[in-house]
């Protein structure tokens, strides 16, 4: 007797000024949406507390505990986090890095939200980083597109599970860095150090971690880790 494969519920909507696209497999439609409110929420606390430790470079401030989960992602500068009393300080320096990692620590979040109430498979897509786990609507996994903010497409993969996440911008030998890892946020902090970085260390830096890289410059585009073993 033939089988009925689960059904894939998509949601499109916008957080931080990029596009967002919510997908869950044999989920209760319900938990999509809550992960859109979700979604809202968050940016709502970001968008209160980063600009005030900004303000107050040095200072420890009262902050939501997302807030104290972004800020403590954050590698150099003066961080202070405090858990417990849900309190951070920051290094004015720190801000456009946790502003860029907003959308990743999102992804992250909301996937895991939407398998712990019970999809089967979950992708969620902030402005391009983005974490997937489980069932996917083909088989092999899903597909995702290294592009850049202006839609240039530079390559892609098929991921089962793990995260994909790019940094654009860089002034030096790498103009834009896409990295896969465990998780988004990783992902999104080893992309930002690869604009950072010569070639040779931007490709070591991903290597050490175990991931697989896309990096782009004038005119050329260098694949790092097993990145050819996963393109769609």
């Amino acid at each position: 007797m033939p089988t009925t494969s689960p059904t894939l519920y998509e949601i499109r909507t916008s957080a931080y000024g990029l596009p967002v696209h919510l997908a869950a497999v044999g989920a209760d439609p319900a938990a999509l949406e809550d992960a859109r409110v979700r979604l809202a929420g968050l940016g709502r606390a970001w968008d209160a507390d980063l600009p005030r430790l900004a303000a107050r470079s040095g200072s420890v401030l009262d902050v939501e505990p997302e807030t104290v989960l972004l800020v403590s992602l954050v590698r150099g500068g003066d961080v202070v986090t405090d858990r417990r009393h849900g309190r951070a300080g920051i290094d004015a320096g720190v801000l456009p890095d946790l502003l860029a990692l907003r959308g990743a620590l999102a992804a992250d979040l909301l996937v895991h939200e939407l398998t712990r109430r019970g999809a089967e498979g979950a992708c969620v897509d902030v402005g391009g980083d983005v974490h997937v786990s489980g069932a996917s609507p083909r088989p092999g996994g899903w597909r995702l597109s290294a592009a850049s903010p202006r839609g240039s497409l530079f390559g892609a993969v098929t991921l089962a599970g793990g995260a994909l996440a790019g940094a654009h911008g860089g002034g030096g030998g790498i103009r834009s860095a896409f990295v896969t890892g465990a998780y988004a946020y990783a992902a999104k902090l080893l992309a930002l150090d690869a604009l950072r970085l010569t070639r040779r260390d931007a490709e070591d830096r991903v290597r050490a971690t175990g991931g697989s890289g896309l990096l782009v410059g004038r005119g050329a585009v260098w694949t790092v880790g097993p990145w050819g073993e996963l393109a769609a």
